[in-house]
Order: C-alpha cells, then structure tokens, then sequence
C-alpha cells in the first residue's frame, strides 16, 4: 500500500510540473523577453539605441517559399536576435546577450547584480556550468537562461529561444 502511495504522490508531482511549465515559459524567463522587448522596436524602447543593426532574410522552417527576416541588434558588450516570422506577421526572440552594463532598471530588478540574490529570487539553477547558472524556460528544456558570474557577481545574461 505504501509502494502504490508512493508512486501516486511521485506521477502527481510530476505531472503537475510538466503541465504547467510545458503552457508557459517560468517567470524568469518572461520577466526577461518582457523586459528586452518582443520586436526590434521595443528592443530599442527598453535597452536604447543599438551601436549596430543587421537585417537578413531566412527561410522559414515551416512555410515553403515564405521568407522571414531575422533581426540582429548590437549594443555594448551584447546582443538581441529577432525573427520576424512573415506567415503570422509577428516577431519573437531568439536569442540575447546583455553585459550588465547595459542592464536598465527593470533588468536589474529580474537579475539582482549579486549572484546570491539571483538565487534566492528565482530559486535553485537547473544547471551549474563552469562561469554560469542555467535556468530552463520549459519543461522540454529547450529553451533557458545562462546568468553569467564572476566572483559572485552577475556579469550578462544570455537568453536562448527557440523557434516552434
């Protein structure tokens, strides 16, 4: 009886895990696409103006003979890729790396300067990598966040996407 127990209250917590974090991404990783921005245009809003700005088109994966663009702002110490994805008029982002340097004040509020505070805010890491913390978006994983430190300090953030 206690085996059955047991195994119930392990298929419950998993399930109840992988139901939510599978429908929407973890707050950390939200708190940085809201605070990066969801376009070029709201990069620029939220971060200022970039040093750079690069265009191309891409194929989309999905769409025969659709092209999309892919967005590539540059600011100091990092970067913000966008995909402009031309079959549902949207754009998402990709991927972006950012220097604490350019941090704004929201950012400073999503990722604490102190790496300990980090923690404390968002929990445990799923991964501990050499110079870095990982937290994964999802449950399938395929998509994370690498807080980057130094002496217990927070030096950038690298937000990967993933393209659906």
């Amino acid at each position: 009886m206690k085996k059955i127990l047991i195994l119930i209250m392990i298929g419950l917590s998993f399930n109840g895990r992988a139901d939510t974090d599978v429908v929407e991404n973890s707050p950390l990783c939200k708190s940085i696409e809201k605070v990066v921005g969801i376009s070029p245009k709201n990069a620029t809003k939220q971060l200022g103006a970039p040093t750079n700005k690069s265009e191309k088109d891409v194929k989309n994966p999905y769409v025969e003979n659709a092209k999309d663009k892919e967005i590539i702002l540059n600011y100091p110490g990092g970067y913000t890729v966008f995909r402009y994805l031309s079959h549902n008029n949207k754009y998402i982002l990709l991927r972006a790396k950012l220097n604490t340097k350019s941090f704004n004040a929201s950012l400073n509020e999503t990722i604490p300067s102190d790496l300990k505070k980090v923690i404390l805010k968002h929990g445990k890491p799923d991964e501990e990598l050499n110079g870095a913390i990982r937290y994964y978006c999802t449950f399938e994983a395929n998509e994370w966040a690498n807080i980057y430190h130094k002496n217990g300090k927070v030096t950038d953030v690298e937000f990967i996407g993933y393209l659906d």
